[in-house]
């Protein structure tokens, strides 16, 4: 999800101005703004959907969806008014970071995985090396669908060729699935 975060903050001024048109301009910094959930998002659901809830602690879910609801509600009050979408978009951040904290403090002892392990600096490293390359290739290109088009792949390539020579375990499990597809349905 760091990759496709960071991607999004590259891509939001073409995806805006190619599928909404020039007149949606503002809409860049709201997207931009929110694409930090996508991270999240993804954090909160490996912690409460696939550890938490398996292990019969729903309550820790449903109080850390409380907290966000409750952060969203009065950062929303606080922000929309000053900043408009921007600030609703804001809410929404602090929201998903208030899930994903409560999970984590309130359930740390049940969560098996290492937050700062050597794969996951080995990832964030990749992703920002990633961000950079993309950042430099968008701002040469000034075709929004070129844009979109070569950051992407370029972004995507650079991505998985750093993940792949850092060796993280987790990218030779997935060209392994990947792999084992295509092969099978091949035959």
């Amino acid at each position: 999800s760091m990759p496709l975060f960071l991607g999004i903050i590259v891509t939001a001024g073409p995806i805006i101005n190619l599928f909404c048109g020039n007149t949606f301009g503002p809409s860049v910094d709201c997207l931009q703004i929110i694409s930090p959930i996508v991270l999240f998002i993804a954090l909160s659901n490996v912690i409460g959907i696939q550890i938490l809830y398996p292990q019969g602690k729903e309550n820790i879910v449903i109080y850390s969806t409380i907290v966000g609801a409750c952060l969203n509600v009065i950062l929303n009050i606080i922000l929309i008014p000053k900043f408009a979408q921007n600030g609703a978009a804001i809410s929404t951040v602090f929201a998903e970071v208030g899930v994903t904290l409560t999970q984590i403090i309130i359930g740390l002892k049940y969560v098996p995985v290492k937050f700062f392990s050597k794969s996951t600096i080995l990832v964030l490293i990749s992703s920002l090396i990633m961000f950079i390359i993309c950042i430099y290739i968008n701002g040469r290109v000034t075709a929004n669908v070129y844009k979109l088009i070569y950051v992407t792949f370029i972004g995507a390539f650079i991505y998985i060729s750093l993940i792949m020579l850092f060796r993280i375990p987790i990218a030779f499990e997935l060209y392994h699935i990947i792999k084992n597809k295509i092969l099978s349905s091949i035959k």
